[in-house]
């Protein structure tokens, strides 16, 4: 089966191809503009062909796109304060994007089309957040992806398209050594010696799923539903996360002790008065994908801590895993 992924550079992804190669006879597409990562992270990977472009670029696209089987939509400009920052980047790259690899797939004739969206959409809604509750973004990032999610939903109403789109809960583990979220920004910080700000009391909370899940949830995507409700499965919006709400203080206790252990110092904690756009709770429900695609999240959040502490030890420090993890 051939399968395109943009962003095919990223963490995620990067973490991706090597399930997928494990588990199915895929031949992968990269389409990546190399902003983050590059086509070198890719070393040792089973990539049948590695296009630098952008989403926005047709004819980067109609290259990607041509004789694929499934997309697997990863390219983002991901973050809130980005968004905040340059509203109308935001805007271009996630939605314009967005809709160019639609109107990509959809004159190649491309099956199926999996969307990464975020519960950013959702906002400021009381949790656990749920696909059926009503949108109410609290910026910008969480207004274009809202909108990405709006023309998956037409391109499969309208073009058949069989578009899933992914509302991701927040993602950690190896391989983020480019990202700037919590678990991965704390974990660079300890290694450099350097204190960690929290922005706000510290109880804002989070649902965190550990990358080999989300992987998971992916390549179940990708795959049949497993389950018929009378509506279709696709054109719809589920929510891919842990159903656990963990406060950032919660997150820190877990991660200071794996600092004194392998370092030998404590984990320096500042908090600093909270920012705008950004939800105080959130955690989703995941009863919809689980019913339709039979997703399980497999991994505790204090595990998956420790297996992405041992990478940045080897990564980033150049000690090899914490002794307790031998």
């Amino acid at each position: 089966m051939k399968l395109l992924i943009t962003g095919g550079a990223g963490f995620i992804a990067g973490n991706l191809i090597p399930l997928l190669n494990r588990e199915g006879d895929w031949e992968i597409t990269v389409l990546d503009n190399e902003t983050v990562g590059c086509e070198s992270d890719l070393e040792g990977m089973d990539v049948a062909r590695f296009i630098h472009g952008d989403i926005r670029d047709r004819a980067a696209v109609d290259e990607a796109m041509a004789g694929q089987d499934a997309v697997v939509h990863l390219a983002a400009q991901t973050g809130v304060i980005p968004s905040i920052e340059s509203p109308v980047e935001d805007c271009d790259i996630n939605v314009a994007g967005t809709l160019a690899l639609l109107e990509g797939a959809r004159r190649h004739g491309v099956k199926r089309f999996v969307n990464a969206s975020s519960s950013a959409p959702v906002g400021a809604t009381p949790p656990p957040m749920r696909e059926d509750l009503p949108a109410r973004p609290v910026s910008p990032y969480g207004a274009s992806k809202l909108a990405a999610e709006g023309y998956c939903s037409a391109y499969f109403h309208s073009f058949g398209v069989e578009t899933v789109s992914l509302r991701f809960s927040n993602c950690y583990g190896p391989g983020s050594r480019n990202k700037s979220s919590a678990v991965a920004l704390f974990m660079k910080l300890a290694l450099a010696g350097e204190p960690i700000t929290v922005y706000g009391d510290g109880e804002q909370t989070r649902d965190f799923i550990f990358v080999g899940d989300l992987c998971q949830a992916i390549r179940l995507a990708l795959g049949e539903p497993v389950e018929e409700t009378g509506d279709s499965p696709f054109g719809q919006v589920y929510q891919v996360a842990t159903a656990t709400e963990t406060t950032i203080n919660s997150l820190i206790g877990l991660i200071s002790p794996l600092v004194e252990e392998g370092l030998g110092r404590p984990l320096e904690v500042r908090y600093e008065p909270a920012r705008k756009g950004e939800v105080i709770r959130n955690y989703s429900d995941i009863g919809r994908f689980v019913a339709a695609f039979g997703f399980a999240p497999a991994v505790s959040l204090a595990d998956g801590v420790r297996r992405t502490w041992d990478y940045f030890l080897r990564e980033e420090g150049g000690e090899g895993p914490s002794p307790a993890s031998a």
